[in-house]
């Protein structure tokens, strides 16, 4: 029973990042001008990404609420998910020392989300890698993602 729901999880997280990556390819977002940024979404963004990352090193895995969350990141975002990327965060990268606003994108189509990406500051780490967030257009948290930064959103 326990691989199974560990299977599960598995599949889950490897779905949620499909659907990230689906949605952030480059040719399909416009990068937003440093003066339209919203600065009050930036740092809700900025804080979402220090609640997750803060929550690997302190080992706090309280899960997400409906508040701040979509139904389906505080669905995707359960503890045990939290706890296990985390764990994948420290191995890869080790431990959490700080992070960057680098810029920001909406899809050109319906500008129905934003993405904010960060660089990340990671003691391991021989380059930053990328802390990628997603707000939705009623403003709350949709998205968490690392992956290696590449100047270009990918």
């Amino acid at each position: 029973m326990v691989l199974i729901s560990k299977g599960k999880l598995l599949i889950d997280l490897i779905c949620i990042a499909c659907v990230l990556l689906l949605t952030a390819c480059s040719s399909n977002y416009e990068k937003i001008n440093p003066a339209n940024i919203n600065d009050v979404e930036l740092r809700f963004a900025e804080q979402m990404a220090l609640k997750i990352i803060n929550k690997c090193n302190t080992f706090d895995y309280t899960p997400l609420t409906l508040e701040e969350a979509t139904p389906q990141a505080v669905k995707g975002f359960s503890a045990t998910v939290i706890q296990q990327s985390c764990d994948l965060l420290r191995n890869k990268y080790g431990t959490y020392r700080g992070l960057e606003f680098a810029e920001a994108y909406k899809p050109i189509a319906d500008k129905s989300h934003t993405i904010y990406r960060f660089k990340g500051n990671f003691k391991e780490a021989i380059k930053p890698p990328e802390i990628r967030i997603t707000i939705d257009q009623s403003g709350k948290f949709a998205g968490f993602f690392t992956l290696k930064w590449t100047d270009k959103l990918k």
